[in-house]
C-alpha cells in the first residue's frame, strides 16, 4: 500500500489536487442524499459551521507538509487516507449544515444543494428565516441581532480569508522542502519508473547548463530518452582521460542515491567526453552496477 501512495503522491501536483475536490464534492453529495436534520440553523450560526469546514480543510492540507516525514516512517499511507477521510468529511459538513440552513431559509431540506454551489451558496446564507413551515426561532434581542451577529459575521469572513491566504502560502512551498534520508531517497525512487526517474533528472538540471565540473570539465547538456540518460561534457584541454576514470564513474553513478536503483531496474546512464577541437575523447555507457 506504501508503494502505492508514493505513486499517487509522485503524480503531480494535479492529480493530487483533483483528488482533494473529488473527495470533498463527493462528501457533499453524499451528505446532501443521506443526511436529514430536522432542525434548522440561522444565517451566522452557518457561516461559522463554514469556518470550521474551511479549517479542517486548511489543517489537513497543511500535513501535506509531513510527508517526507510519513515515507521515512512508513506512514505515508495512514498521512494520505487521513487526509482524504478530511476533506470528505468538510464536505459531508458542510452538506449537513446546508441542508439545516434549507430548513431555516425555505422551511426544507430540498434546496440543500444550494449549499455546494458557488455563489448559489450566497442566497442560502443570506435568505431571512422561512415562517411558514414548522417552530420559528424565538425572537431575538436588539444587541444580538444588530451587534453581536455582525461581529460574529465580520469575524467570521476575517478567519475564513486568513485560512484561504494560509492555504495560498502553502502552495507556493516546495514539495521537496524536507530533506529525504539516504533509505528514504531509495524507497521514493524504486516507486517512480526508470523513464521517470530520468526525465525527472533532465528536466531539473537543465535549467542549471551549463555547469562546471572542475577546472577544465563542463557539463554542457543532459538528456533523457526512455530508459536511457545522457550527460555531454566539454572538456577545455585536450588531455587523455586515466584508465581507472570509468571505475571511478560507475562507482559514483551506481550509488543508491545516485542512479544505481535506475539502472539496477534496466537504465543507462551514457556520458560522452568532447574535447576543445569539437572531437570526441571518450564516451561511457554504464547499464550494470557491481
Amino acid at each position: 500500500m506504501e508503494a502505492f501512495f508514493l505513486q499517487f503522491l509522485l503524480a503531480g501536483e494535479e492529480v493530487i489536487t483533483l483528488t482533494g475536490i473529488v473527495l470533498f464534492f463527493g462528501g457533499a453529495i453524499l451528505g446532501l442524499l443521506f443526511l436529514k436534520p430536522t432542525f434548522r440553523l440561522r444565517r451566522v450560526s452557518y457561516i461559522w459551521l463554514l469556518v470550521i469546514a474551511n479549517l479542517i480543510i486548511t489543517i489537513s492540507s497543511s500535513l501535506a507538509l509531513l510527508s517526507a516525514q510519513a515515507i521515512a516512517a512508513g506512514m505515508l499511507s495512514v498521512l494520505i487516507l487521513f487526509i482524504g477521510f478530511c476533506f470528505f468529511g468538510a464536505g459531508m459538513l458542510i452538506a449537513f449544515g446546508s441542508l439545516a440552513r434549507a430548513n431555516d431559509a425555505y422551511g426544507k431540506r430540498s434546496k440543500g444543494w444550494m449549499g455546494i454551489v458557488p455563489i448559489v451558496c450566497l442566497a442560502l446564507w443570506l435568505s431571512p428565516p422561512h415562517e411558514g413551515v414548522g417552530s420559528v426561532p424565538a425572537p431575538r434581542s436588539k444587541f444580538s441581532r444588530y451587534i453581536l451577529d455582525p461581529v460574529l459575521v465580520i469575524v467570521a469572513l476575517a478567519a475564513m480569508g486568513m485560512m484561504n491566504l494560509f492555504i495560498d502560502q502553502l502552495e507556493d512551498i516546495p514539495a521537496s522542502a524536507p530533506e529525504l534520508d539516504a533509505s528514504t531517497s531509495e524507497r521514493v525512487l524504486r516507486a517512480m519508473s526508470v523513464e521517470q526517474i530520468f526525465r525527472d533528472t533532465a528536466r531539473e538540471m537543465q535549467p542549471q547548463l551549463p555547469m562546471r565540473v572542475d577546472q577544465i570539465t563542463i557539463l554542457t547538456a543532459v538528456s533523457a530518452d526512455g530508459n536511457s540518460l545522457f550527460f555531454d561534457y566539454s572538456v577545455e584541454q585536450q588531455i587523455d582521460l586515466p584508465n581507472d576514470f570509468e571505475n571511478g564513474l560507475r562507482e559514483n553513478i551506481c550509488s543508491p542515491d545516485v542512479f544505481g536503483t535506475a539502472i539496477e531496474r534496466g537504465g543507462r546512464f551514457i556520458s560522452t567526453y568532447v574535447g576543445p577541437d569539437g572531437n570526441q575523447i571518450a564516451a561511457f555507457v554504464i547499464s550494470q552496477c557491481p
